[in-house]
C-alpha cells in the first residue's frame, strides 16, 4: 500500500470532483467502480494515491493491489494481496484453489460470489476503497471479478477504483485482457487523463525551484504534452536548454510502440520527420507505404494516444515532441538522411512547392539531407 506522497498533487480538478462523489456514493451504501486511464506517466497512480488518502480521512479502509508485467504472477493476482489486506484469509484460500485459469464458468461464479460476500461482510463494518492499480499487467480471470465485485457490490459500502494504460503494449499478446478492460468500464465510470495545461505546467516549474519563463511554458508543454512524468524528466535532465532526449525517458516513450511491426514503426517514423505538416497522401509517398496503410497506423496510434490532429494544419502529430524526437533519435542516419531527401522532393513536385511556406519546408528537408 503506498504512503502519503510527499508533494502536492497538481491539476486534475475535474477528475477529484467525479471521484469525491463516487467516495460519497460509497460511504452512503452506493458502490461502484472508477477507472482511470491514460498514457504512462499521466499521473494515474498519483490520482488513485491521492484518492486512497482523502477517503482514509472519511473513514474509509484501503486495500491496494498492483498487476505484474513481469510474469509468473499466480492467476487472479492481484486480489490475493487485496484480500489479505483486508484480513479474510479464508477468502484468500478461496482464490488460491483457483489454479486453472479457465476453469469452469460454475466455479468460477461460486469463487467470485465467495469472494464478494467477504468483501461485502468487510464492507458492513467501515467502507472500502480497493484499488487495482496497472490493471492491464493483470490476467482476464482478476479483470473478470473485479467485473464481478463493480456489479454485484452496488449496494455496498465499496469504491472500486482501477488504472490501467491505454496504450495497452504489454496486453498486445493477450487481446482477452484488452477485451476484459472494456467490459470492465461499460459497468462504471471511465475517467481518461490528459496532458496538464500550461497553467499546471507552470505550477510544477515553479515547485522544481526554477522561474517559469513563459518561453519555457510553451516549450515544455509542447515537449511533453503535460504528461506529468515528462515534465519532471525533462526539467531535470536540461531538456529546455536542448540536451538530448535522456535514456530513460526514452525508454519509457518507445515502449509505447511495443504494439507496432516494423513497417508500422516506419510510417510514425515518416510522421515525426514530416510534422504535423504531412498529409496522409505525402506520408504515404515518402514512407513508401500505401495510403490505406498510413490511415490504418494512424488511426490505431492516435487510438493509443501518441498522435492528435495538430489544431493548425488538421494533419497528424505527435501528442508531444519528447516522443517525437525519440523515434527520430533511435532511427539510423542513412535512413533518416534518404526520408528527408524524399521528402523535399515529393514537395518539390506538389504544385504549392513555390509558396514561401514549401519553400522553407523544402529548404528544411534539403539542409538535413546534405547534414
Amino acid at each position: 500500500m503506498p504512503g502519503p506522497h510527499p508533494t502536492p498533487l497538481v491539476g486534475r480538478a475535474r477528475e477529484l470532483d467525479v471521484l469525491e462523489v463516487a467516495l460519497d456514493s460509497a460511504s452512503r451504501g452506493f458502490g461502484g467502480l472508477v477507472a482511470l486511464t491514460g498514457e504512462a506517466g499521466i499521473g494515474k497512480t498519483r490520482l488513485a494515491e491521492e484518492v486512497v488518502a482523502r477517503a482514509c480521512e472519511l473513514g474509509f479502509v484501503p486495500a491496494w493491489g498492483s498487476g505484474w508485467p513481469e510474469g509468473g504472477s499466480p492467476p487472479l493476482w492481484p486480489w490475493q494481496d487485496i484480500l489479505e489486506q483486508l484480513g479474510d484469509a479464508e477468502a484468500v484460500r478461496v482464490l488460491d484453489g483457483h489454479a486453472e485459469r479457465d476453469a469452469l464458468d460454475p466455479e468460477r461464479f461460486a469463487r467470485f460470489r465467495r469472494i464478494g460476500q467477504a468483501v461485502a461482510k468487510a464492507a458492513s463494518e467501515r467502507p472500502l476503497i480497493i484499488v487495482v492499480d496497472d490493471a492491464q499487467a493483470t490476467d482476464r480471470g482478476a479483470l473478470l471479478l473485479a467485473r464481478f465485485l463493480a456489479r454485484s457490490l452496488h449496494r455496498a459500502k465499496v469504491l472500486l477504483l482501477v488504472t490501467y494504460r491505454i496504450d495497452l503494449g504489454s496486453a498486445a499478446d493477450a487481446p482477452e485482457v484488452v477485451d476484459a478492460l472494456v467490459d470492465l468500464t461499460a459497468d462504471g465510470t471511465r475517467l481518461e487523463l490528459r496532458g496538464l495545461d500550461e497553467a499546471d505546467v507552470a505550477e510544477v516549474v515553479s515547485r522544481s525551484g526554477r522561474p517559469p519563463a513563459a518561453s519555457d511554458l510553451a516549450a515544455l508543454r509542447q515537449l511533453t504534452g503535460g504528461n506529468p512524468l515528462l515534465v519532471h524528466e525533462a526539467l531535470a535532465a536540461g531538456v529546455l536548454d536542448h540536451s538530448p532526449v535522456p535514456s530513460r525517458v526514452r525508454r519509457l516513450l518507445l515502449s509505447r510502440l511495443a504494439p507496432f511491426g516494423e513497417a508500422e514503426r516506419s510510417i510514425l517514423v515518416t510522421v515525426a520527420v514530416l510534422g504535423a505538416t504531412g498529409d496522409e497522401n505525402l506520408v504515404a509517398a515518402v514512407s513508401g507505404a500505401s495510403v490505406a496503410s498510413v490511415r490504418a497506423v494512424c488511426e490505431r496510434a492516435r487510438s493509443a494516444g501518441l498522435l492528435r490532429p495538430d489544431p493548425v494544419s488538421g494533419h497528424e502529430g505527435f501528442a508531444h515532441g519528447l516522443l517525437r524526437d525519440a523515434l527520430v533519435e533511435q532511427e539510423d542516419a542513412p535512413v533518416l538522411t534518404a526520408m528527408h531527401r524524399r521528402a523535399a522532393d515529393e514537395l518539390a513536385a506538389l504544385p504549392s512547392a513555390s509558396t514561401p511556406e514549401a519553400v522553407t519546408r523544402i529548404a528544411h528537408h534539403r539542409a538535413l539531407a546534405a547534414a
